[in-house]
């Protein structure tokens, strides 16, 4: 395993990280002027984050672009699990990969377009993998009813500088909702392919990418961020963001109490998504918390004030697959050629080498 004792974080890189969490884009002048640093220290700052995989920004479709998601439990012999994964972190339909503790071995967050897509690909590509024993499907309702990380902040601002970058990023909403001519399937797809490779990359640049025009590329960009078929989310590393315990809880809750209960999770900090589901459970929740201890705390804290029954509990081990980025094994995310690809995940068998 890698020494992250190494990898430390000023805390005006938590500030940079956090500032990114609210918007994603924002000039390095505006950024600037917001944080009170010098732009281009900025951005050496967030060269280096990125460069050491403690933070990057993840683009991926949702929305209108992803109308089918579900979590995907699969069990499998404990000699198999890394196999599993390995085999899995290709796949476009996998937004996220969790090794987990309790009644799942893997923890999949799945995406498609469509609710037939998704049963072919829970179906056909699970039939290709002998080694899962068993497979259970929690069907996402809607996105309406599902909050995720795009609203968790590391909370180390001023309210005075939050202001200033939801009022920069509320500008830019503005802007996306003005579009006239929505952008065509094949244009937010070449936007996102463009985001992928380089979610801050310039407007000219965009335009290059995709071969639109400047101002279509603008357009295209501005309608898919603020309808939310493209998303780009701020990440960091675990271990590195103070709350380095990961945990799945599977809730059940009163008839018609879903869209409420999920409002009061989506209000928590810990939560790292809160989603309807249908299944064995009413409500999955995500959270990152300070410590073990922490997680006995919040289970008491929501059968107590929300009057909901937490029935099954995981720990995530580990998370190799995350928004579609690979992670190595301290949760920091691999670069393009970084090691050896897929062998170098948190998934090794523990027979590989490091």
């Amino acid at each position: 395993m890698r020494d992250t004792s190494r990898i430390a974080v000023s805390d005006d890189e938590y500030r940079l990280i956090n500032a990114l969490q609210i918007s994603p884009r924002v000039p390095w002048s505006v950024l600037g002027s917001v944080l009170g640093q010098d732009p281009v220290t900025l951005a050496r700052h967030w060269a280096r984050l990125e460069r050491c995989g403690i933070a990057w920004i993840g683009a991926y479709l949702s929305g209108n672009a992803a109308r089918a998601s579900a979590l995907l439990e699969l069990s499998c012999p404990p000699s198999q699990v890394h196999a599993v994964a390995r085999s899995l972190a290709y796949d476009k339909e996998v937004l996220t990969i969790d090794l987990t503790t309790g009644a799942r071995d893997l923890l999949l967050t799945v995406m498609c377009e469509d609710l037939q897509e998704l049963e072919r690909y829970a179906i056909e590509r699970m039939r290709l993998l002998p080694q899962v024993v068993s497979m259970r499907t929690q069907l996402v309702t809607s996105n309406r009813l599902t909050f995720d990380a795009r609203t968790w902040r590391l909370n180390v601002l001023s309210p005075a500088e939050i202001r200033q970058l939801a009022q920069y990023q509320k500008s830019q909403s503005e802007r996306g909702l003005a579009v006239q001519r929505k952008p065509e399937r094949s244009e937010r797809d070449l936007i996102a392919s463009a985001l992928r490779h380089d979610p801050r990359m310039s407007m000219e640049s965009l335009a290059r990418y995709t071969g639109m025009t400047s101002q279509r590329a603008r357009d295209c960009l501005g309608s898919s961020l603020t309808e939310g078929d493209i998303v780009l989310r701020t990440g960091i590393a675990r271990i590195l963001s103070r709350t380095p315990v990961y945990t799945w809880l599977f809730i059940k809750t009163a008839a018609g109490q879903v869209p409420k209960t999920l409002k009061s999770l989506a209000a928590m900090p810990e939560t790292r998504l809160a989603t309807a589901i249908v299944g064995s459970c009413d409500i999955a929740l995500a959270a990152w918390l300070k410590s073990l201890e922490d997680l006995e705390r919040l289970k008491t804290a929501l059968t107590q004030q929300l009057a909901i029954n937490v029935v099954d509990t995981s720990i995530v081990m580990r998370t190799p697959v995350h928004l579609h980025e690979w992670l190595n094994e301290d949760g920091l995310r691999m670069r393009d050629g970084d090691g050896a690809g897929i062998a170098t995940l948190g998934i090794a068998d523990p027979e590989d080498s490091n």
